[in-house]
């Protein structure tokens, strides 16, 4: 079955709620699961279908339920070999490492940067072993932006 796992290793004041699965889709080729690991808490998504909406509505396949998000926010795309995250119109927009974006490409190690929320991307056929996800936490904590105040609900 394919769709998206949230690790439940988490005893912090929020854990995104991950929608069920939904059948089999058709892969594109070269397609690779991306892991995303909430900083600082450390819970780990598991993207594993081809297109996820990201928000803070019941529909969406990544709910983050905080005022900051969205309720539609963004789509995390696999698309020409690469995952792309696009900005649905969000009012408090998308960030991938510090930088407004209305789409990109992601790449291991990029901060994507959701209302309050900053995940650290990596591919998730790359089974990292705890000294590395010590490691990966470090370089996530070193380069995080300092929190924002306040953010608009939309």
């Amino acid at each position: 079955m394919s769709g998206i796992r949230g690790d439940t290793e988490i005893d912090e004041q929020f854990t995104p709620r991950i929608l069920p699965a939904a059948d089999e889709p058709d892969l594109p080729p070269g397609f690779q699961p991306l892991r995303l690991t909430l900083y600082p808490a450390g819970t780990m998504i598991e993207v594993t279908r081809p297109e996820v909406a990201v928000g803070r509505h019941r529909s969406c396949d990544v709910h983050l339920p905080l005022p900051d998000v969205s309720r539609r926010h963004c789509k995390l795309l696999f698309q020409a070999g690469k995952w792309w995250v696009n900005d649905c119109g969000s009012l408090n927009g998308v960030f991938v490492n510090d930088s407004m974006v209305d789409s990109r490409a992601l790449l291991p190690g990029d901060r994507l940067s959701v209302g309050g929320f900053t995940f650290v991307v990596q591919p998730a056929a790359v089974d990292l072993d705890e000294q590395d996800q010590i490691i990966l936490r470090n370089i996530a904590v070193a380069l995080a932006p300092p929190p924002i105040e306040q953010r608009r609900a939309s």
